[in-house]
């Protein structure tokens, strides 16, 4: 695959999600956490990603470099953060949030202190959301 058409598949892939917008920072505040602020690069680290993961047709952390989240995260300048990845037909953006809820691992991500910012993608089943600090 071309330069070009990843780039267009993760534009594609950032298209406005806003009620899982809504649902990342409603869970938060229902925790008694601060709401964070949705930023361009974590939406198109989360596009590559979902992207990735249609491709290969399998969920992952890794990149489709082979690279680690934290490799991933560093490269678009923040300092710490957690990864949310998933597959699957959840009834839209609310559900998976809601999935990510259900899951130990997942919700710890998300309602983990000291994030500041967040994107989120889909692509097809694929779902990938990105929390970030110090971007």
């Amino acid at each position: 695959m071309t330069r070009t058409a990843i780039a267009l598949a993760a534009a594609l892939a950032t298209l406005a999600l806003p009620a899982a917008a809504q649902s990342v920072n409603e869970v938060r505040r229902a925790n008694g956490l601060a709401p964070l602020e949705r930023i361009d690069k974590l939406d198109r680290a989360a596009a590559r990603q979902a992207a990735a993961m249609r491709k290969a047709g399998a969920i992952s952390h890794t990149g489709a470099d082979g690279s680690s989240f934290s490799a991933r995260l560093r490269a678009v300048g923040c300092s710490g953060g957690a990864e949310n990845v998933a597959m699957g037909d959840f009834g839209g953006e609310a559900g998976v949030v809601a999935g990510w809820m259900d899951s130990p691992p997942h919700r710890k991500n998300l309602l983990t202190q000291g994030l500041e910012s967040y994107g989120i993608a889909q692509d097809g089943r694929y779902w990938a959301l990105v929390l970030g600090r110090g971007c």
